[in-house]
């Protein structure tokens, strides 16, 4: 790959003093000292995912440094973690401030004993960044999480329409011994090649690689066909058109077929391989679930944050009616779901647990928020409805499908197909081109005039 035969846009001036100007690649990755920390490590827990160790100091800006001295220009970003890159000023200042001395000396249990200060953060935090029209938040730790109670709100309030009133005495008594008539045949509808996580519940909903549902119980809930359009979008018109259909026409036979509580999307399918639709089949979908009372609910934990260019992706879509639910984590440093009135519960405890999210956590979204809007990536560059993934127009060519099960960043090819290119070189368990990484799985080779954009996946 010739990196000086790219025409790129101009890239402004760092907003990080002393960033690097570029990568710089000492050692093979990984290098020895990485291996080193990585047989010391997996003495004690697995270690063989690990990639490089790094240098938490040294690692500034969009530029990971790793503890063998290599500098690479990081496009994987913790797996999607780092909102305005590592070591922001921003970030560092407010730390040394004292401002959140109030977090930093004990963990609190949030919704038993939270600081005063934690009202604040809710209030100009969370609700200040919230999607339209949902005027309610829960938070936790993780992704998955943020899931599992996104798809127990909607349980909740599907099953309090369809009793009417509170729960009877033999309802109580079967829910001990997870013997619940009318629960037990509620269902939620997601899609192939989707990913919502790790835990029990939400694997039930994930469908992209095998080795994360493996041995594991499962619900049987409906898996649609995700229309994973083709590109350039001009040339498959028809092809994507159809393909939308079908996946539509078979989300409406699962809703028919009744004790269908939620239906769960991506905007992007990430994990599933860098996966498209158009704002309309979105649409549809929420017209859909709006027609046989199902909730919506979108799940941003990748893409929002400003992942797309746009805080919420699903802001692109032009949906008359919000979603119901928006789950989210990673770049908003942890996990939690935007609801809207009507899947709040009548009763508190429903939706809980001890830490209700970390509070360390909150110094990294206000800072993050506050510094994000001066940075030229968070501009929408597209009008409403338009794209999930606004500022590609000039480029004219979004990406092409990778490779199913890609996980991790990739770069995405932004120009009209091209000979293979034999792709970076591969040392263990990393791949990457001298001075770029990301987690491996596919490569998609960029051609001359292209944007680099990096979809990565929890």
């Amino acid at each position: 790959m010739r990196w000086d035969l790219l025409s790129l846009p101009a890239c402004p001036a760092p907003l990080i003093p002393g960033e690097p100007d570029a990568p710089s690649v000492r050692t093979p990755i990984p290098g020895p000292r990485t291996e080193a920390l990585r047989a010391r490590h997996g003495a004690f827990q697995d270690a063989r995912t690990v990639h490089v160790y790094q240098d938490a100091t040294k690692s500034l800006g969009n530029y990971l440094v790793d503890v063998d001295g290599n500098v690479l220009m990081d496009l994987y970003g913790h797996i999607a973690c780092l909102p305005v890159g590592y070591n922001h000023p921003t970030l560092i200042a407010a730390w040394r401030s004292g401002r959140f001395d109030w977090c930093a000396g004990y963990r609190a249990s949030l919704g038993v004993a939270p600081p005063e200060e934690y009202v604040g953060v809710i209030e100009r935090g969370f609700m200040g960044v919230a999607p339209r029209g949902l005027s309610r938040v829960v938070t936790v730790t993780t992704g998955a999480e943020a899931v599992e109670n996104a798809i127990k709100l909607a349980f909740i309030r599907y099953t309090r329409d369809q009793r009417g009133g509170p729960a009877e005495a033999d309802e109580l008594a079967a829910c001990m011994k997870n013997q619940q008539v009318r629960a037990n045949r509620l269902k939620v509808i997601s899609f192939e090649g989707g990913f919502h996580g790790r835990s029990l519940g939400a694997l039930s909903l994930t469908r992209s690689k095998p080795i994360h549902k493996l041995d594991f119980p499962a619900f049987e809930w409906p898996a649609v066909p995700f229309p994973a359009n083709r590109f350039p979008l001009e040339e498959f018109a028809q092809e994507n058109a159809a393909a939308e259909a079908k996946s539509l026409a078979q989300v409406e036979d699962a809703l028919l077929a009744g004790d269908v509580a939620a239906l769960i999307v991506e905007p992007i399918q990430g994990e599933g391989g860098d996966r498209h639709a158009s704002p309309a089949f979105f649409r549809a979908l929420r017209a859909l679930c709006a027609q046989y009372g199902a909730s919506f609910i979108v799940d941003e934990v990748q893409t929002g944050g400003g992942g797309t260019g746009r805080y919420w992706a699903h802001e692109g879509w032009g949906l008359e009616t919000p979603p119901d639910l928006v789950t989210f984590s990673k770049k908003m440093q942890l996990g939690g779901v935007y609801l809207n009135e009507d899947h709040m519960p009548a009763q508190p405890y429903r939706v809980f647990n001890t830490w209700l999210g970390n509070p360390s956590a909150r110094p990294s979204l206000r800072s993050s928020t506050r510094s994000s809007p001066g940075t030229s990536c968070w501009r929408p560059r597209r009008s409403p409805g338009s794209s999930s993934s606004p500022g590609c127009a000039a480029c004219a060519r979004p990406p092409r499908p990778a490779q199913p099960g890609a996980r991790g960043g990739h770069l995405r090819r932004r120009g009209p197909p091209r000979r293979a290119h034999p792709g970076p070189p591969r040392a263990g368990p990393a791949a990457a081109w001298p001075g770029v990484w990301w987690l491996g799985g596919s490569v998609d080779p960029v051609s001359p005039g292209a944007h680099l954009h990096a979809e990565t996946r929890r």
